[in-house]
């Protein structure tokens, strides 16, 4: 028996092997419990085609827009498919793997209720202190197949309350003010209640609002 067919068996034993630890050992599919318990805001471009996190502090008087991470902190996000990848490098196995492995998260408790406070008059209408949340459309990290496509607080409350389960150990919600900023300045208090009575409170940080004054 030559050298190269003697190769051939033993890759064909190894790929069996790990094909069959990986049908005897498969993850626990149940989706982990979290309970939301943290929130961060980032702020978002939305003055251009597609929608992007930015690391500026100057956002465009009507393009206001952030998003808001709202997760449970003791809970670390694993992605089991890209901790495989060094390991197994077979696509087929890699696959197999992470079809099998990739956890799902079950929150413990919903958000009932969004509000949100502007700490800065957006124009005479809606001075500072104001609520404000029915002033924003919404999207959430369910990721709809339209990306241009916007909900009220209302519909994405309903959507995020009948998703069973997420992907990560926390939620997106991104919010987009409609009304153009009319001050140099603008920060938000964003205010999630939850189901079971908890409250989270997150600002954002300051916003800077584009002098487009000398624009012609």
């Amino acid at each position: 028996m030559t050298f190269r067919v003697l190769l051939k068996i033993l890759l064909l034993l190894m790929g069996a092997l790990i094909l069959g630890s990986a049908q005897c050992n498969r993850c626990n599919l149940s989706p982990l419990p979290i309970s939301f318990n943290n929130a961060e805001v980032s702020l978002l471009n939305n003055s251009g085609i597609w929608i992007q996190e930015t690391i500026t502090d100057t956002l465009a008087a009507e393009a206001v827009a952030f998003s808001v991470w709202l997760g449970d902190s003791t809970v670390q996000y694993y992605d089991y498919a890209l901790n495989q990848k060094s390991l197994y490098s077979l696509g087929l196995i890699q696959k197999t793997f992470a079809d099998q492995c990739e956890p799902l998260y079950s929150p413990q408790s919903y958000v009932k209720r969004i509000d949100v406070i502007t700490l800065f008059d957006i124009n005479e209408q809606l001075p500072a202190d104001s609520s404000i949340a029915d002033q924003f459309y919404m999207q959430g990290s369910w990721q709809p197949n339209n990306e241009d496509l916007y909900f009220t607080p209302q519909q994405t409350l309903s959507i995020h309350q009948n998703l069973e389960v997420f992907n990560e150990p926390g939620y997106n919600f991104y919010l987009f003010l409609e009304p153009k900023v009319h001050a140099p300045m603008a920060q938000f208090r964003i205010i999630f209640e939850l189901e079971n009575g908890k409250i989270i409170n997150v600002e954002s940080p300051l916003i800077h609002i584009k002098d487009e004054s000398g624009v012609r």
